[in-house]
């Protein structure tokens, strides 16, 4: 570089940080105040996919300096030994229940959007794909990220719903392998193989290794940023914050709570220019900013329709501290009440709660100031914080109960601190005696029989109840013989990304005449409607009611298939549709709204349904 050119290069590094703000204000303006909830609606619509392309490509763009750094790491034995450890667990968690989705409709939902994305490049979920009769889509209110990755396998491999489990399988690598190379380095080689162990006896992991969901995800882009962080604390320059930037900006792409990471990321930052009064950055920050738009767009369009909104807005709201008494009390028995409904494990709660005790007590009883610490100790100290904050949101949240089938995954952070500081005291009683050798050892055996044993039950991933009506349904539309059905749904997404013909009830409900059109036609070998019910004793008799959203009308003649109970009071019911009377039709309680008159609903071309049909298995 000529003298001349470095004032030039200075005052560069100077304007970043101003033009960074100036980012950041643009980018809050057009994501909350510019476009109103349409608007915001479309923006996503439009920009969502290509944002993540940028976001992502970005991000490996800002680590390819780390690999060639680290060139020729493959052959360190060091290496090769924990990636294999890694990789066994990461099989031994797949194979506990193989690929499936564990936490019904969530995670077909997102396979909905990837299959969208693969195919249209447009973040969206597909409800029907019927030409004449029903074609639409809505947004989804998960973000982007993992639909994307999803996506990128389906234009690759082609489309196969496997696709999301094969990911998890890879992640859940990548992610046992960062959790036991960052315990070794702040800990010890064996602590990282006691972190392993606990961490695959820990059910819950098992259960999302193997899964179509996204907290594999989440967790291992946040131990990504650990590591990241390590890197930055040993090295602050403009290389190693871009990638610690956009780590965590990914992480909110994941889900909108993981937010949270970046208050450790933030104390990093400040504590080390703090410490050496300067900060460098790299032009490609000036990105981050507007990265963070779709997904405001999207919680903005998601917010405005209640039907769609599922979050608390009455009573003591979405979060509270008159939560916290009872989730906590629910935390407790997923941790440590022993049983075969909770993807938890007693004995592995107990050692990673021992161990995190262990820790706060060390460090607050310490002569050594944490400041005189390792740079690679206090940057996994601060990002420590992220599964604590985590957690205390959780605990403070309406819907935080570990112990619910749905919610469980949501504990995945603070078992990810709990097994690795299980790992560290285990490890620390291990090499001082032969006592606590053997007391290790027995605490191991206790951990393996009691994983071994929930494992081979899987009581925890068949307690949901939409999983199971949507097998059975799933399972009877197999049986049918090979031919044209129409299913009339509460599940429409789900028939629709097992490439079947469907229809949410609640939009039958609106085009009563188009159906039976189609029934004078027999466009259709049969059509189906898939009902949810309750039975009341009224008067000495029992009757049978429709849930909401489940009836047809009075217009519609159905002739029972079959029925089951998952739930005492009520049962699933499958009809066929024989006759329908439009004279005898009446309006529905609620009307069914268009597209015109609410977001999240977007018409589909007919070019769209055949590309579509053609991507169907």
């Amino acid at each position: 570089m000529s003298l001349e050119s470095a004032p030039t290069a200075k005052l560069g590094e100077k304007l970043i940080l101003p033009a960074f703000l100036a980012a950041g204000c643009i980018a809050f303006y057009l994501a909350f105040i510019g476009p109103d909830v349409v608007q915001a609606e479309t923006a996503f619509i439009d920009f969502g996919y290509l944002n993540m392309c940028l976001l992502f490509g970005t991000f490996v763009w800002c680590c390819i300096p780390l690999l060639q750094e680290k060139q020729g790491f493959w052959k360190n034995r060091d290496f090769l030994v924990l990636a294999s450890c890694a990789l066994l667990g990461a099989f031994f968690l797949y194979t506990r229940e193989g690929g499936g989705f564990k936490v019904s409709f969530d995670e077909e939902v997102l396979s909905n959007v990837a299959q969208n994305l693969a195919n249209e490049h447009i973040p969206v979920m597909r409800e029907s794909s019927l030409q004449g009769l029903a074609s639409f889509e809505m947004i989804d209110k998960r973000p982007l990220l993992f639909p994307f990755l999803v996506s990128i396998l389906h234009s690759v491999f082609g489309f196969r719903i496997e696709n999301a489990f094969y990911l998890n399988f890879a992640l859940t690598f990548v992610y046992l392998y960062l959790l036991a190379s960052i315990t070794k380095k702040v800990h010890s080689t064996s602590a990282s193989y006691f972190t392993l162990f606990l961490a695959c006896m820990m059910p819950i992991l098992g259960q999302n290794a193997s899964s179509g969901g996204f907290d594999i995800l989440n967790m291992t882009i946040a131990l990504g940023v650990a590591w990241f962080a390590i890197d930055y604390k040993q090295n602050p320059n403009a290389a190693t914050m871009a990638r610690l930037l956009f780590g965590t900006a990914l992480v909110a792409h994941i889900r909108y709570e993981s937010s949270i990471l970046g208050v450790p990321v933030i104390i990093l930052i400040a504590s080390e220019w703090i410490r050496s009064k300067r900060i460098t950055l790299s032009p490609s920050i000036l990105l981050i900013p507007f990265t963070y738009m779709p997904v405001i767009w999207q919680l903005r369009a998601i917010s405005a329709n209640p039907e769609n909104f599922q979050y608390k807005t009455d009573g003591a709201g979405t979060f509270s501290i008159a939560y916290v008494a009872e989730n906590l009390q629910r935390a407790y028995k997923f941790f440590f009440i022993p049983s075969d409904s909770y993807a938890g494990s007693p004995f592995v709660a107990f050692i990673g709660f021992a161990g995190l005790l262990a820790l706060i007590g060390k460090l607050a009883s310490s002569k050594t100031p944490l400041i005189r610490t390792s740079d690679t100790r206090k940057a996994i100290l601060i990002m420590s914080l992220y599964p604590l904050l985590h957690f205390a949101m959780i605990m403070s949240f309406y819907y935080g109960q570990f112990d619910d089938p749905i919610v469980t995954r949501l504990s995945i952070p603070i078992v990810t601190l709990l097994v690795a500081c299980g790992g560290g005291l285990l490890a620390s009683l291990f090499r001082r005696n032969g006592k606590l050798r053997v007391a290790v050892s027995i605490a191991l055996v206790c951990c393996g029989v009691y994983g071994t044993r929930v494992y081979s039950s899987h009581e925890y991933s068949s307690t949901s109840e939409i999983a199971k009506r949507s097998e059975w349904a799933l399972e009877f539309a197999d049986s049918l013989p090979v031919g044209n059905y129409l299913f009339v749904t509460t599940m429409p997404r789900i028939f629709e990304l097992h490439g079947l013909n469907n229809l949410s009830t609640v939009k039958a409900r609106g085009v009563l005449k188009k159906i039976k059109n189609h029934l004078d036609l027999k466009t259709y070998n049969a059509v189906f409607i898939l009902q949810n019910l309750k039975l009341e004793r009224k008067d000495g008799e029992l009757i049978e009611t429709a849930l909401p959203y489940n009836d047809l009308g009075p217009a519609v003649t159905l002739e029972t298939i079959k029925e089951i109970s998952f739930t005492p009071h009520n049962f699933c019911r499958i009809s066929r549709i024989a006759a329908i009377d439009i004279s005898a039709d009446v309006p529905a309680a609620k009307q069914v709204t268009t597209a015109e008159e609410t977001a999240q609903i977007r018409r589909v071309s007919p070019e769209e349904i055949r590309k579509w049909q053609k991507s169907l298995p």
